[in-house]
């Protein structure tokens, strides 16, 4: 049956769907959302003779739904739309082609918007109708924390009047002394302001409040990690509970940040696998995008920069973007510009005619955290799985990684530094050699802002997927 569940609880939640194949051929794993949006992007799509794309929307609320699709080709122009009808609590599923009218050509689709009065969540599905493998990704909002990690409902939540708590808080270094620091826009009508705390001693210290959902700190110390909150307040005066504490570390002396980031975590191995890259500009001016490859141990190997204009598209494999394709021992890939960026990236097998074919692919993320979860993991006997940490800061990075069995119990800890701008990936069975098959899932306290993923293949190496890590609540 097609149907959706809903997952309540008292205490905190993280999780992943996955499903595939019945015959053992293909894996897809979607982080579990927490929140609907009314502005979702679906950042790649592809319909043609070869590969498919299927977009599934459930509108989690409790009036019918009447959301807009806009299609988008690669430069960004508008090419259709249509418009649809979901009750409520109800669920559409449709291919691409079927969305939109016959009389466009289907195959210059790249990626579609939603714009709906009512939240909607969603994700998309992709593949081949030449071999077995699928790849899956849930959407973008620029307003909405799709993720966020709620913390527990109060019985008096329907009586409260204070502002809810901000959403998609996040920041960047963009030099030794400055720091941008963003979030998404509170849905109260009677909002007005939002105030942003230093959370660097004891107590927080009310450093500033604008009505703006950015602000840039000034007057830091170079490579030096600082900590913020930021909390939203009515007319009234009444204050929201603060956000997530989030750790931000200045660069050193002449480095340059970028508002805002893609990072694009995993870059499998160049013998075995093709990675594709998809980054667009979701903001209002064009921007030059700059893209830096580096190393595990933090070193920039290659570097290319390039102009997008807005809603503008650019895919293709990752060795294409660099003039000298890519440079040995690259790990992970970060691109930077001056407005808002989605992005995805997309690994299959290079060698599909002799090897068995494995397809999925990762969302890139704009920030990390000190706190990750990775609710499932897969080890054993017929899987390994391996843990991807990326250390976007510019001071090395201690690293707690905790395994826990299905009902809990303690299957070991793992100490690691994480240099400055490296990487560190490895195992299960190299983690918690004693213990690794009967690892249910992992949590990451990390000193300071951290990105991760969790890949796994099965032993018949037919079947791969890869999720993202869950940023935490505490």
């Amino acid at each position: 049956q097609d149907v959706w569940v809903k997952i309540g609880a008292t205490s905190l939640l993280r999780g992943v769907q996955t499903f595939g194949t019945r015959d053992l051929e293909s894996q897809v794993t979607v982080p579990l959302f927490s929140m609907g949006a009314g502005d979702l992007v679906f950042p790649y799509v592809i319909s043609s003779d070869i590969y498919y794309t299927g977009l599934t929307l459930v509108n989690i609320g409790k009036a019918e739904a009447t959301p807009r699709l806009l299609a988008y080709n690669e430069v960004g122009d508008f090419l259709d739309d249509a418009e649809i009808a979901i009750p409520a609590q109800g669920k559409y599923v449709r291919l691409v082609e079927s969305i939109f009218s016959p009389e466009i050509d289907r195959s210059l689709i790249r990626f579609v918007m939603v714009e709906s009065e009512t939240p909607l969540i969603g994700f998309e599905l992709f593949g081949s109708f030449l071999f077995k493998g699928l790849a899956g990704l849930p959407p973008f909002s620029a307003t909405v924390d799709l993720f966020k990690a709620d913390r527990p409902v109060s019985a008096e939540k329907g009586a409260r009047t204070r502002p809810e708590t901000p959403t998609g808080f996040q920041g960047v270094a963009l030099s030794d002394t400055e720091i941008y620091l963003t979030w998404n826009p509170n849905a109260e009508a009677d909002l007005s302001h939002y105030a942003i705390y230093s959370y660097d001693s004891i107590a927080p210290d009310l450093i500033a409040t604008t009505t703006e959902t950015v602000y840039s700190v000034t007057n830091r110390q170079p490579l030096t990690t600082y900590r913020f909150q930021v909390k939203a307040v009515n007319l009234g005066g009444e204050m929201s509970a603060a956000t997530v504490s989030v750790p931000v570390t200045t660069l050193a002396a002449g480095q340059e940040g970028y508002p805002y980031l893609v990072y694009y975590g995993e870059i499998p191995d160049p013998s075995f696998y093709d990675t594709g890259i998809t980054f667009s500009n979701l903001g209002a001016h064009d921007t030059n995008v700059h893209m830096y490859l580096f190393d595990s141990e933090g070193n920039e190997l290659a570097t290319a920069d390039m102009p997008v204009s807005v809603r503008e598209q650019r895919t293709s494999f990752l060795e294409d973007f660099f003039a000298e394709g890519i440079p040995a021992g690259a790990t992970y890939l970060k691109v930077g510009a001056a407005e808002r960026l989605m992005g995805f990236e997309l690994f299959l097998t290079a060698d599909w005619q002799n090897d068995p074919f494995q397809l999925d692919g990762l969302v890139g993320v704009g920030s990390g955290a000190s706190t990750l979860y990775f609710p499932l993991v897969r080890s054993g006997e017929n899987w390994e799985s391996w843990l991807k940490l990326v250390n976007p800061s510019s001071v090395d990075n201690l690293a707690r990684i905790k395994a826990y069995g299905f009902f809990g119990e303690s299957m070991g800890q793992y100490l690691v530094w994480v240099p400055s701008m490296g990487t560190f990936d490895a195992s299960m069975a190299t983690l918690f050699p004693a213990s690794y098959a009967g690892v249910a899932w992992l949590s990451v306290e990390a000193d300071s802002q951290v990105i991760g993923d969790l890949f796994y293949l099965s032993s018949d190496l037919k079947r791969l997927s890869a999720y993202m890590g869950l940023k935490g609540g505490e």
